[in-house]
């Protein structure tokens, strides 16, 4: 049962990036789900389930965070001015609120 669902999980899945690209991330995720999943062992009734059970879920994980990353970097290469805009004001505050800590513990 949780090999066909995994099956299913596994096809493509609709990340923002070209099919072939999808696939060799698709690869290098079931790979290391398999191999997390390999690790787990409850017992002989339970190992099989427990182990796809532990694929899934860790397949599930790798994907969500792959998709946000690729979704946060083309976010990022999009709207290059915008981010490098408020990195500017992010260091800008940062430096404002340590020159306002340094004054108010050395004042004298």
């Amino acid at each position: 049962m949780y090999q066909i669902l995994f099956a299913l999980v596994n096809d493509p899945l609709g990340l923002p990036v070209e099919a072939i690209w999808e696939y060799g991330i698709l690869a290098v995720i079931a790979v290391v789900a398999f191999i997390l999943g390999s690790e787990l062992s409850l017992g002989e009734d339970w190992d099989d389930m427990a182990r796809w059970a532990a694929r899934l879920v860790v397949f599930a994980a790798l994907w969500a965070t792959a998709y946000a990353l690729i979704a946060v970097f083309r976010w990022i290469v999009t709207n290059w001015l915008l981010t490098m805009g408020l990195v500017a004001v992010g260091v800008i505050a940062v430096y404002a609120i340590y020159v306002m800590i340094r004054y108010w513990m050395f004042r004298v």
